[in-house]
């Protein structure tokens, strides 16, 4: 509903229209219902069968599917993502929305669905964009169009190349928002096609545009990030790029400009533990945690930071937390009864694990097969 409208100005009027795509499934439905019933602790296994419903057209089952997913694993990027469209097409929803609380209600809603597309790029700018495929329809035939198929379809050269030159063909002619548009997706596309450098000196300009905008009774360019948001997101792509000493700089100045994001604390975080500079990592850990106390991965992050810091006992109180607040995370317990072992808790290292094995996914196989070994350590 948002900026899949703008595609659609950008093309040429007269143009012929290209159907929305389809997901591919890896499995067929009922299998991922089986699946999830197994696993119900998987979040992945509950993303897997929304994606599925999402197909099916059973948007609440979808929905509620993917909530069942964050639930588990409150920074799931793709999750996020796929809860951001997952009532794009569904025209039942919004009429509901619209007779019982009124236009309004409309655009609370639609700018809510807006959130969850800003806090996956946010979590992880390299969010798996082919989710967006179904909700699509794109006039036209040129290097826009092709570019974008190109992009939701998984296809990151040929689209970082298609959308470079629809960028400079398009330069300064289809309007603020369209133009700001183009430029975010040639950078999302860049940074998949593993041309950093790329990505960021588009978000770069793209950020001048967005700031020269700020405030102006124009401002209805780009809407779906701001500025800050995208330094954030500039931020974690030269984190990924190796670029760690300009990546903390830019996290610190969001943090200046925006005390309350937590996600700036986690990467300031796993930096300064890639780095074992322990202290730092601990101090930016407890800093998310206070921003976002709600977040119970955040403890089980806190946790596994002080356990590589050495620092057992306290790693395991913070482990158990997590476990208390959020049960379904099995991650939790398996690095709970690692922290308790280290610790020369034998009794409740024990108890950990075989909790564990009992309610862990399927899909964690290595670490179930490691916490069997260490039971067999503690016998």
């Amino acid at each position: 509903m948002r900026f899949f409208l703008v595609v659609l100005a950008l093309c040429a009027i007269n143009a012929a229209p290209l159907s929305a795509q389809k997901l591919t499934l890896a499995a067929s439905l009922p299998d991922l219902e089986a699946a999830v019933k197994r696993d119900s602790n998987d979040a992945a296994a509950h993303y897997n069968v929304g994606v599925g419903y999402f197909a099916s057209h059973r948007y609440d089952d979808a929905e509620r599917s993917l909530r069942q997913a964050l639930a588990i694993e409150p920074r799931f990027a793709d999750a996020w993502l796929a809860l951001s469209i997952i009532r794009d097409n569904d025209e039942d929803f919004w009429k509901h929305v619209k007779k019982e609380r009124g236009d309004s209600a409309v655009r609370q809603t639609a700018e809510e669905y807006g959130r969850y597309y800003r806090r996956a790029f946010l979590i992880d700018p390299l969010v798996d964009m082919r989710i967006l495929a179904p909700t699509i329809r794109v006039y036209g035939s040129g290097d826009l169009y092709k570019g974008y198929k190109a992009l939701v379809e998984g296809r990151y050269d040929e689209a970082e190349e298609r959308l470079a030159k629809a960028s400079e063909y398009y330069d300064g002619a289809i309007g603020a928002r369209g133009g700001d548009w183009l430029m975010w997706l040639s950078a999302m596309a860049a940074a998949r096609a593993s041309k950093p450098d790329v990505a960021i000196a588009e978000l770069d300009t793209l950020i001048q545009h967005v700031d020269s905008r700020q405030g102006k009774a124009d401002s209805s360019g780009f809407d779906e990030l701001d500025g800050i948001e995208m330094r954030q997101v500039v931020a974690a792509l030269k984190q990924r790029a190796g670029q760690t000493d300009e990546a903390i700089a830019m996290y610190q100045e969001v943090l200046a400009r925006d005390i309350g994001n937590y996600m700036c604390h986690v990467q300031l975080a796993n930096i300064y533990e890639s780095r074992r500079e322990f202290d730092r990592a601990i101090a930016e850990r407890r800093r998310a945690l206070d921003t976002n106390p709600d977040d119970a991965s955040l403890l089980l992050d806190l946790g596994i930071t002080l356990g590589k810091a050495g620092r057992y006992a306290e790693a395991a109180q913070q482990l158990a937390n997590a476990v208390e607040r959020n049960p379904r995370d099995t991650r939790s317990l398996f690095w709970l009864g690692m922290a308790q072992q280290q610790a020369g808790d034998r009794d409740a290292a024990r108890t950990a694990y075989t909790s564990f094995i009992a309610i862990a996914p399927s899909r964690f196989d290595r670490q179930i097969q490691l916490a069997h070994q260490h039971l067999g350590e503690l016998k």
